[in-house]
């Protein structure tokens, strides 16, 4: 959902539901603009860390070696210590595909591995499944060493402008280095919506999760392979109202199966996380380490879109706890944002490297990457 905001400013998409490679379902796609109940936010102006300031002018942008076209731009980075990258490429509106870069020196420069997850037409030529907000992972403890990097990404399907999030699942692909080969993506983990698409070969269902079941559907996967091996994979949980939250899961068995953990961000904070009036939600999460401490990337979102980036301790992952100020807002740590006010978010880190996606919504090309 990172571009859902800015897709529609582009090409006044609409976001109906009229697909016919599937049955669309009863009500429309929740819209960025909809009235959110995120709940009683606490009083947290007095608690925001000075932002940084990202000035696209005065920043590097990141440019991909050898990348291929992607006439929109590229956009959604998500970095694997400083040797690997994925992010996506928009091709067109209906035409968005993953794609891996690898570095040799330490992230100082990438150059285009693969394209992981291309855009592939829909059945009965009803759109496009389309890819994107991935996150790549490497799981040094699957034995199976063809599995060891795992590539999640939110397939849904696009069907010209408009945008069928829930015609979709949270996909899996797994490749035994970045360049791959990469799997023919599966259903990971889906809902039980009015297309089957949605549920069909899925390990985990969102009706049947403890902490979930209110999830009309997933998006921004985030994963990260802790240090006792468990994989954890956090989602922005849409529920009817529309709202966003951030949900956790854990798996043992190396993406075969998952359990829920619950709620690791409720939408409420997204109203302490940035300085712009009207942040009503929180999106995008990212999970990275730095310094032996866990913390999270989350994008703060308002009507208008997405207002840079804000990081937050995980303190305990296991009990969903994040550093919190005594009125219980999460403590911020790090606050990326624009120097106009612009569609900024989501961020990535590792190794203390971090890239930010920032949009120019007037240019030709508006989704681009910068590293603050």
């Amino acid at each position: 959902m990172r571009r859902a905001v800015v897709l529609c400013a582009l090409f006044a998409c609409s976001k109906t539901n009229d697909a016919t490679s599937a049955p669309p379902p009863d009500a429309s796609i929740p819209d960025a603009a909809a009235p959110i109940d995120a709940g009683q936010p606490p009083t947290c102006v007095d608690h925001l860390v000075a932002p940084t300031i990202v000035d696209p002018v005065k920043s590097n942008e990141l440019v991909v070696m050898n990348d291929p076209e992607a006439k929109l731009g590229i956009f959604d980075p998500n970095l694997v210590s400083t040797v690997a990258l994925s992010y996506s490429a928009v091709k067109a509106k209906d035409d968005i595909e993953t794609r891996i870069a690898v570095s040799s020196d330490e992230g100082m420069t990438w150059t285009y591995a693969t394209t992981a997850s291309p855009a592939v037409p829909a059945p009965n030529d009803s759109g496009n499944l389309i890819h994107e907000t991935s996150s790549l992972v490497v799981d040094p403890d699957e034995p199976d060493a063809s599995r060891r990097w795992k590539l999640f990404t939110h397939r849904y399907l696009a069907k010209g402008g408009d945008l069928h999030y829930d015609v979709g699942n949270i996909a899996l692909q797994t490749a035994p280095a970045p360049g791959g080969p990469w799997s023919t993506p599966t259903a990971n983990i889906g809902w039980r919506g009015a297309s089957p698409f949605s549920s069909d070969g899925a390990v985990l269902l969102a009706e049947d999760a403890p902490g979930a079941s209110d999830c009309v559907f997933f998006t921004e996967p985030s994963a990260l392979t802790l240090p006792n091996g468990v994989l954890a994979l956090t989602l922005g949980c849409v529920t009817s109202l529309p709202s966003i939250r951030v949900v956790l899961f854990f798996s043992r068995d190396h993406a075969a199966s998952w359990t829920s953990v619950g709620t690791l961000v409720p939408a409420k904070d997204g109203a302490c996380l940035g300085r712009s009036p009207g942040l009503v939600r929180v999106n995008a999460a990212s999970l990275f380490s730095e310094n032996g401490k866990l913390y999270v990337w989350l994008t703060p979102e308002s009507a208008t879109g997405y207002h840079g980036c804000a990081s937050v301790e995980v303190t305990d992952l296991d009990t969903l706890t994040l550093a919190r100020n005594p009125d219980g807002s999460p403590t911020v740590t790090r606050l990326l944002t624009t120097p106009p006010d612009q569609f900024s978010g989501a961020c990535t880190s590792a190794e203390g490297k971090t890239l930010m996606s920032i949009a120019f919504l007037a240019d030709a090309r508006p989704f681009r990457i910068f590293a603050p």
